[in-house]
């Protein structure tokens, strides 16, 4: 199966390519540059919540052979509220973390603070946030990372779109954004 057959059965609009317009206005999420191609562009309501999807890819050079990485992104519109990134721990840090040089912010969780990285400017924002069943959620699927910016919520894979992951995408975004709803709209009261 293949990206459009994906959205299409899931009763999403599709588009090949997203144009330069498309691109730029993507910038606010720090993984989208001015530069790079957005393909297999996908938005529609999915269970009342307006969802976009599409595959974001630029060109690295690492010296003589350039690298073309591929991001999958896919998200909803949420309120606006205090940015937050929830990713998984490299080794450096949790090395750094086990021996007290970095703590970071806690969610209330020794599990999930010993995987995953938040960085957010609001602390207490995130530790609203992050519910057990949402850190039950989140470490669900270990290869990828969260992202609210900019009244978006956004799931970020490495790696191009697969059409056999995209209804899997969505429906973990979808989850994620029912299990925030509360913190979420609580939060937007108050900026």
């Amino acid at each position: 199966m293949k990206p459009q057959e994906a959205a299409t059965r899931l009763g999403m609009s599709y588009l090949p390519a997203g144009d330069k317009e498309f691109r730029n206005a993507w910038t606010m999420i720090p993984e989208i540059s001015k530069s790079g191609k957005i393909a297999h562009v996908m938005f529609g309501d999915i269970d009342g919540v307006e969802v976009t999807g599409f595959q974001y890819s630029f060109v690295m050079q690492t010296g003589q052979v350039p690298l073309t990485v591929f991001r999958t992104i896919y998200s909803s519109e949420i309120p606006l509220v205090p940015s937050i990134l929830i990713a998984r721990r490299i080794f450096l840090s949790q090395i750094l973390r086990q021996m007290g040089l970095f703590k970071g912010i806690q969610s209330g969780s020794a599990e999930f603070d010993a995987l995953w990285r938040i960085r957010t400017g609001d602390a207490l924002f995130a530790q609203s946030l992050l519910t057990h069943a949402l850190r039950m959620h989140i470490m669900g699927k270990l290869n990828l990372k969260w992202r609210i910016h900019s009244g978006r919520l956004c799931l970020i894979y490495s790696g191009k779109m697969k059409a056999s992951r995209i209804e899997a995408s969505l429906s973990r975004l979808l989850r994620f954004h029912k299990l925030a709803a509360p913190a979420l709209c609580a939060d937007a009261g108050e900026i």
